[in-house]
């Protein structure tokens, strides 16, 4: 499934979710138009975690979120040979803090760094620089 391809991670931000007709979707499609032999492409829904009238529970989500999804990648690593420089984590708003958290835990995990991490207009409200 991995061989010699590039696994591409889009993840959504705040009050958002998948849809067939989201901007998840046509990302995805673009993509795979563009390169269907060079990419695997997944969406990660956690909408259950980012629909939350209170910012901050969603905001505190996102490390949850990045520890199921480092998880994850580290098993593909593991049963399917996945290496961690074909994989390019995209993410918007909260997504792209899930994005960089998930790259932390690998690099933290296995010594090992993602290949590319997208941050689409990060969130900014209750981030700071000195964040780890």
């Amino acid at each position: 499934m991995f061989v010699n391809k590039k696994l591409i991670v889009i993840i959504h931000g705040y009050a958002s979710k998948y849809s067939p007709d989201s901007w998840l979707s046509d990302m995805k499609d673009v993509i795979l138009r563009k390169g269907s032999d060079e990419y695997v492409v997944t969406i990660v829904d956690w909408s259950a975690g980012a629909h939350y009238q209170n910012y901050q529970m969603a905001r505190a989500n996102t490390r949850v979120v990045a520890s199921i999804i480092s998880a994850f990648l580290i098993q593909l690593n593991i049963l399917h040979s996945m290496q961690y420089e074909d994989i390019h984590l995209i993410g918007h708003s909260l997504g792209a803090h899930i994005c960089g958290y998930t790259a932390k835990n690998i690099t933290k995990v296995t010594g090992r760094k993602i290949g590319w991490v997208t941050g689409l207009d990060p969130a900014g409200p209750c981030f700071f620089d000195n964040e780890g």
